[in-house]
């Protein structure tokens, strides 16, 4: 997902100092100097083969006070290529904390989130969790008979991996 009107924020903590330098490089090999998994350091050989299909990124990456990563972009990120670079990174580094970022998207009701870890992604559409909220609350029996009993956000309490 992304568009020339895709905004996307995210800092990230606590990763080491190796695992940050090593996403920005591989961010400028792939998208700065549009280096082939041929011809790049052995380092980065398998992950900018696993992006080669992504063809745009259009996000800013930089290192801010106290070891922080800050990754954003106010027009054109890819929030797919940030997320496989995240995973990229946190699984070569076995990073285990979990990263979390929103997007936005101008002049369109939709945007979402995303949770990365080093294993996969799980992301949430906002127009999707609309719909699926006024369902529930529309015809709650309905809404729980169709998502297989459960019947998520009624009590007001959140259900991890629903929303």
């Amino acid at each position: 997902m992304g568009n020339i009107f895709t905004h996307v924020s995210v800092e990230i903590k606590g990763w080491p100092a190796e695992a940050r330098a090593w996403l920005i490089k591989l961010v400028r090999l792939r998208w700065d100097e549009e280096v082939t998994p041929g011809d790049a350091p052995k380092e980065f050989r398998e992950a900018l083969e696993e992006l080669e299909d992504t063809e745009h990124f259009g996000c800013v990456v930089e290192e801010s006070f106290g070891g922080r990563l800050v990754i954003s972009e106010d027009e054109s990120a890819s929030v797919d290529a940030l997320s496989l670079v995240l995973q990229l990174v946190m699984a070569r580094f076995d990073i285990a904390e979990p990263v979390g970022f929103e997007w936005s998207v101008q002049g369109d009701p939709n945007g979402g989130a995303v949770v990365v870890t080093k294993d996969g992604d799980h992301w949430m559409n906002t127009g999707n969790w609309l719909a699926d909220k006024l369902d529930e609350l529309r015809d709650p029996a309905g809404f729980a008979a169709r998502k297989g009993g459960r019947t998520p956000g009624l009590s007001g309490a959140r259900v991890p991996g629903v929303y």
